[in-house]
């Protein structure tokens, strides 16, 4: 009998019918098994939808779909995460299984080290040295910030519009001083091209956001590489100036320095860890990773915070009396002081709530399947936490848009474990800087109101300018000397 190839036609075709609609099943199954979620379109997924005010699309994405929803930014599965319940349950009680960082672009671009876009052994050993160092080096954290405070005033003369363009210098200077044990005047090259480096990743970034979410745009970037060439010339510029502060402690590795930078390559010298991650290549990425952690988001919450108090000339005046009755016009705030000065805590705990400027943050991803509210949440997840949406929710705070302090206070103490506040979030990805920020910006902003009654001409409004931090619009601040 003759066998032609039209014999195995029909059965093939069949078993191939069958296998796909096996697959086509077993898909089926795997999204019905996934949290509900807004459609979108093929390979752009949402991204259409959260180019404009994407805080507000989400707001109104978790009252349409519950705490825990789904979608496809490009063609990447997120699922966002809403409310206390979920946070203190995923990223505080579980967060092990909320530790890892997708595999994008920008932790490409970070070429897998430092400590925003790393995870396992790399992030574990790495953020443990770091918060002990931190803590070891904020011993005198309170001096470095009323020096670089003073310095700051001093070249201002009582000019709101040049404190506020200068104070990113204040800010980034502080971190100088940590990171490499020097300090610079505000015209020195090196915090120029520090903060120039900065704000053009921050820039380029943005531009290059995209990428991470439909990854055959990668391919576009390398035929129209201006945003990418902009990425690398910064830092060209950043890694230099590292580099020739990591050489000078390498010949000076023996002093008494006490930076962050003498700190880490000793570690490299001593560590008695098997399998130690403390590389050169790690100390220049988490350099920068500290320089953006300690300007970008301090300098708009400042920005914020200035904002509100300038439109509330009674919150001012209220904070301005504890001060004087606890500290008189020239004792100093710090970490101390504060302690006593509650309605200035309770002001920077809501300037953190309503500030909110991060509407999502650097995406996490599940290290193993995982079940939340009954849903699945398979491995490699990208997860995404609503905190602007927290902090904002009127199941949490009583008309969430005023800026109202009090709400912080009752009976003379501070309410600091009220649900739905989660500015610095929590669990094992919480931020390492908290206590630097919470420092720097109680300085900052106390200081201030000592010497300076703020206020503005414009009728600024709080809706915020969109980008990777959230920053008030354009204002111009007015001080008149106390």
């Amino acid at each position: 009998m003759e066998i032609t190839s039209n014999s195995f036609a029909l059965p093939l075709l069949i078993l191939f019918l069958l296998l796909l609609g096996y697959f086509f099943i077993l898909k089926v199954n795997y999204w019905k098994r996934l949290p509900p979620g807004p459609r979108g379109y093929p390979f752009i997924g949402v991204l259409l939808a959260l180019k404009n005010r994407p805080h507000v699309v989400l707001q109104k994405w978790w009252k349409k779909y519950g705490d825990i929803y789904s979608c496809y930014m490009g063609s990447r599965l997120c699922i966002v995460l809403n409310g206390d319940r979920l946070f203190r349950s995923c990223m505080v009680k579980d967060g092990k299984n909320y530790t890892g960082r997708p595999w994008n672009l920008f932790r490409r671009m970070a070429q897998d080290s430092g400590i925003f876009f790393t995870e396992g052994l790399i992030w574990k050993q790495h953020r443990q040295w770091i918060m002990k160092t931190l803590h070891d080096l904020s011993v005198n954290f309170d001096d470095i910030i009323h020096e670089e405070l003073d310095y700051l005033l001093a070249e201002i003369e009582d000019d709101g519009k040049l404190f506020q363009e200068k104070l990113s210098f204040a800010m980034s200077n502080t971190m100088c001083k940590l990171i490499f044990n020097q300090k610079f005047h505000y015209d020195d090259p090196n915090l120029i091209t520090n903060l120039k480096s900065l704000r053009m990743s921050s820039k380029a970034l943005k531009h290059t956001a995209l990428a991470n979410f439909i990854p055959f745009l990668e391919i576009f970037l390398k035929f129209f590489k201006r945003n990418d060439d902009g990425i690398q010339e910064c830092q060209i510029e950043r890694e230099a100036l590292s580099k020739k502060f990591i050489k000078s402690a390498w010949e000076d590795l023996e002093s008494d320095s006490n930076s962050f930078i003498h700190s880490y390559l000793k570690e490299m010298q001593s560590s008695s860890e098997k399998y130690s991650t403390f590389e050169e290549r790690h100390l220049l990425r988490i350099n920068f990773d500290l320089f953006v952690a300690s300007t970008e988001p301090i300098s708009a919450t400042l920005a914020w915070s200035f904002l509100f108090l300038a439109k509330n000339p009674h919150i001012q005046s209220w904070i301005r009396e504890e001060l004087f009755e606890k500290l008189g016009k020239t004792g100093k705030v710090g970490t101390k002081s504060k302690k006593e000065l509650l309605r200035l805590e309770a002001t920077l705990m809501e300037c953190h709530r309503r500030a909110n400027i991060a509407v999502l943050g650097i995406p996490k991803c599940t290290t193993r399947d995982t079940v939340v509210d009954g849903y699945l949440v398979p491995k490699g997840t990208w997860i995404y936490f609503n905190r602007y949406g927290l902090h904002a929710s009127e199941k949490y705070w009583d008309d969430p848009e005023e800026f109202r302090p009090q709400r912080f206070l009752k009976d003379d103490k501070i309410l600091y474990n009220l649900n739905g506040y989660a500015p610095f979030g929590d669990g094992p990805r919480s931020c390492a800087g908290e206590k630097f920020a919470k420092t720097e910006i109680a300085i900052v902003i106390g200081t201030m109101l000592q010497k300076y009654e703020l206020s503005i001409k414009e009728d600024v409004n709080y809706e915020p300018q969109p980008g990777i931090f959230l920053f008030p619009m354009n204002y111009r601040l007015i001080l008149k000397k106390l």
